[in-house]
């Protein structure tokens, strides 16, 4: 979650086995909500929502509003039902990602089933999980 070039929070996702050991997602949000510094080493590449829009905000009101939110949507049965909605807020494409193997790879997008493509070294890539590179330093948060 990126607003401006700074970090605001993330969205984990894992596949977990469920009682009958099919793989099912589970997704977590973590929202950086009323933060008015960082340490010195995340500062140039972390925020806060306080920060960006000022006030304070409460963590469950914020987490029922994104909760409603979310439950609006129909319920896809596939990626050509996402993609439409998610091609207008995706900003993957052109950043920078350090991939699971220690690589570095610059985002091409997202394939069909879920996967971040990346370009490494001329070559089309995808992976299940990446970290993003924010920052002058290219750091991951």
């Amino acid at each position: 979650l990126v607003f401006g070039d700074k970090k605001l929070g993330g969205i984990l996702t894992e596949l977990l086995p469920d009682e009958q050991g099919l793989r099912v997602p589970v997704v977590g949000i973590g929202i950086n909500l009323n933060q008015k510094s960082f340490l010195s080493d995340i500062a140039d590449r972390a925020t806060s929502l306080a920060m960006y829009r000022g006030g304070q905000y409460e963590a469950e009101a914020i987490g029922k509003s994104i909760v409603s939110r979310i439950s609006l949507l129909p319920e896809p049965t596939a990626w050509d039902d996402l993609k439409p909605v998610w091609m207008l807020f995706d900003h993957t494409p052109g950043k920078s990602y350090k991939l699971p193997d220690g690589s570095e790879g610059i985002a091409l997008g997202v394939g069909p089933d879920g996967r971040l493509i990346c370009a490494v070294n001329g070559e089309s890539t995808s992976v299940l999980a990446a970290e993003a590179i924010f920052g002058a330093t290219g750091a991951p948060l």
